[in-house]
């Protein structure tokens, strides 16, 4: 009966030992002017981060399908005109980014000809730069289809 117990004890502590956590590091500058720079977004319940013009929160969800953990941390971020959505999934970071009205809630803006449309760039992620795709009919793309000068650095780190 004594090594039943100790060995249910056992099981049930490798059940619940903690999930593997990830500290997401981001440094995003334009030219030689950092836009954003922020070692302080964790897992767990997450936490709200802020360095003047930025501001972003980070949570982690952690789901169990045919024995396989999923772990995936979802950052939000705003920072001059830009939401940054970055994840983690199984310790790999990826990025998207979608042009965002700073002044107001999410909304659609009233293009030249009157018509309402999301401003949301298809984004390809580089090592050390993104590229912007837009849609060629949306004159409000115009402002950050050529920044070229804009480099993100996303890295996940195991903690």
């Amino acid at each position: 009966m004594r090594y039943f117990l100790a060995i249910a004890i056992f099981a049930f502590s490798l059940g619940v030992q903690a999930e593997e956590q990830y500290q997401l590091d981001v440094s995003i500058t334009r030219g030689d002017k950092l836009l954003l720079s922020t070692h302080s977004i964790t897992t767990g319940d997450g936490g709200l981060i802020s360095n003047g013009e930025t501001f972003g929160y980070g949570s982690l969800t952690c789901e169990k399908t045919g024995g396989v953990t999923k772990k995936e941390l979802s950052v939000n971020m705003i920072f001059s005109g830009l939401k940054v959505v970055s994840e983690i999934v199984d310790g790999e970071a990826s990025l998207k980014i979608e042009e965002h009205i700073v002044d107001s809630k999410d909304r659609e803006i009233e293009d030249s000809e009157g018509k309402c449309t999301n401003l949301r760039p298809k984004v390809t992620v580089y090592e050390d730069a993104v590229k912007f795709d837009y849609t060629e009919n949306n004159p409000f793309h115009s402002t950050l289809k050529n920044d070229k000068e804009l480099k993100i650095k996303v890295t996940p780190i195991k903690i």
